[in-house]
């Protein structure tokens, strides 16, 4: 799977899907808005910005979930 959605964190639990490959909603937001503060005062902008992957598997599932509903508020 990709992206580490509810439905994938889900299934691996579930033990129906093996693992996800997540990029972090949090970490492109924050990075982006950093960048057009940046932008905006007229400071140089990297061109590409690495907001971070990683793998979602049965070992980690239960603390990707937790930060999850954090996240999200729930």
């Amino acid at each position: 799977g990709f992206d580490g959605s509810p439905d994938a964190l889900t299934s691996i639990t579930d033990g129906k899907l093996n693992a996800s490959i997540a990029q972090s909603p949090y970490n492109i937001g924050f990075k982006g808005v950093e960048a057009a503060i940046k932008a905006a005062k007229g400071e140089s902008v990297d061109k590409r910005i690495d907001t971070g992957t990683e793998v979602i598997n049965k070992d980690n599932v239960k603390q990707k979930s937790d930060e999850l509903k954090k996240i999200l508020g729930k």
